[in-house]
């Protein structure tokens, strides 16, 4: 039968051929026991053979789904969260991209309030000059006034001496 037998069974098989000499009855028992120890064996390694036979086809291909499965799983994770990283990076560029051209047409507000201020200033620092300049010159400008008292030069008298009135007196 190509079976392997255990010490056990092997002095069983060997008392129940070696008592052949006494009653048939024990014969016959101790066959029965052969046939039932057998089949129990033949049973138990057919279904020992089969199970092994299941499992190792089913075992591979598996194992090969499951990690198969955890591969494309993590490559997903992967491109999800990257996706994730992408979006909050773009978000990030446009608030980014807000705030500096926010902060561009502040500064060009304030470049303008400050081109406007200068004007102004400068404006009132013009008529401040022409005020003292005006009021500077009917003093310094009285005798020549009554030199040429007829005569059309009181616009002339008030140019040249606005050109020199500052220079002397502010500096």
């Amino acid at each position: 039968m190509g079976q392997i037998y255990t010490a056990d069974k092997i002095r069983q098989l060997f008392i129940c051929r070696g008592s052949a000499v006494e009653n048939r009855l024990t014969q016959n028992r101790c066959n029965e026991n052969l046939l039932n120890t057998n089949f129990e064996n033949e049973n138990k390694f057919i279904i020992s053979t089969r199970q092994k036979r299941q499992s190792r086809p089913r075992s591979r291909p598996r194992s090969r789904i499951g990690s198969l499965q955890r591969l494309r799983r993590s490559r997903r994770e992967r491109r999800r969260r990257e996706q994730e990283q992408q979006k909050k990076r773009a978000e990030r560029a446009q608030k980014q991209r807000a705030y500096l051209r926010s902060m561009e047409e502040k500064a060009r507000e304030r470049r303008r309030i400050f081109i406007q201020n200068e004007q102004a200033r400068l404006e009132r620092f013009r008529q401040e000059r022409e005020e003292r300049q005006t009021t500077t010159t009917p003093t310094t400008t009285t005798p020549t006034t009554t030199t040429a008292t007829t005569t059309t030069p009181t616009t002339t008298p008030t140019t040249t001496p606005t050109t020199k009135a500052p220079s002397g007196s502010g500096r």
